[in-house]
């Protein structure tokens, strides 16, 4: 059979149950993957984020690489975890990482922000209260090392002083003691 004779043969409808069944197939692997539990999806998300980034990461038996393996989206292949097929890839990719990061994080904006500017942003750090509850919300998760890394920078950032209203306006925050 020629190409046009497939082509003219072609009947949508013949390939719906494939269709269906890959949709299905995507939305499970899906489900596996966020269904898992709220603690750890943070540091799932990271590693398939890296996976992502690198192409591979090497095996090294940690808990998250086992669930994430479990999830169906990544397959070991020799010592390293690479993304299962290139239909996971395109459907599963960094703008879907993104959107489950921001669908999650208490402070999802403000580390997008900070991210965005090579991590030299100081004006997006977490301070006071958000700090204190991104910190509670963080205590019971298993987070990206990103995500890590943002909540001490915003604990340095939040410790020093220099981002209270105090030293960005000028002046003392009420209450405050002054000569």
């Amino acid at each position: 059979m020629q190409q046009g004779e497939a082509l003219a043969s072609f009947n949508p409808e013949q390939m719906e149950p494939h269709v269906t069944g890959l949709v299905e197939r995507l939305r499970s692997t899906c489900d596996r993957f966020l269904g898992n539990s709220q603690q750890n999806t943070g540091a799932l998300l990271g590693l398939y984020q890296q996976i992502l980034q690198q192409g591979k990461v090497p095996i090294d038996h940690s808990p998250e690489q086992m669930e994430l393996r479990l999830t169906g989206l990544v397959v070991q292949r020799q010592e390293h975890l690479q993304v299962y097929n290139p239909i996971y890839r395109a459907v599963f990719d960094l703008q879907w990482v993104e959107d489950t990061f921001a669908s999650i994080r208490p402070y999802a904006e403000q580390i997008q922000a900070w991210l965005g500017s090579d991590r030299t942003a100081d004006e997006y750090l977490l301070q006071g209260a958000q700090l204190t509850a991104a910190l509670e919300w963080a205590e019971t998760r298993s987070l990206s090392q990103q995500d890590y890394q943002y909540l001490v920078e915003s604990q340095t950032w939040d410790a020093s002083g220099v981002g209270s209203t105090e030293y960005t306006t000028g002046r003392a925050q009420p209450g405050a003691y002054s000569d």
